[in-house]
């Protein structure tokens, strides 16, 4: 096998790897506001397994607008917190993307 072949070969199996991984990614969305409906800007977002093992995690941007990766498909608890505020926790199941609406 020659040199070029070989490093078809690999980038090949590389790029097959890289989208089947791709493939099981999901993605949970949402918005976060306060009870005035105001935004809450850089609120941190946590999805857990029911062992609490964290399985993703993210903050908002400005607009309290997330979006957070998980490999894995099924039902966790998406939990929110930001200082000053009451922590909030809503049960979601994930199953390709999946957008939780707005939370306040």
């Amino acid at each position: 096998m020659t040199t070029n072949t070989f490093l078809r070969a690999v980038t090949v199996v590389l790029i097959l790897i890289l989208s089947a991984t791709a493939a099981l990614a999901h993605t949970v969305s949402g918005r976060v506001n306060d009870a005035s409906g105001e935004p809450i800007a850089f609120a941190t977002i946590v999805l857990l397994k029911a062992d609490s093992t964290i399985m993703a995690g993210g903050m908002c941007n400005e607009q309290g607008v997330f979006s957070v990766t998980c490999n894995e498909a099924g039902s966790f608890m998406l939990q929110v917190s930001f200082v000053g505020y009451e922590n909030l926790s809503q049960q979601v199941t994930v199953s390709g993307d999946t957008n939780v609406g707005t939370l306040t």
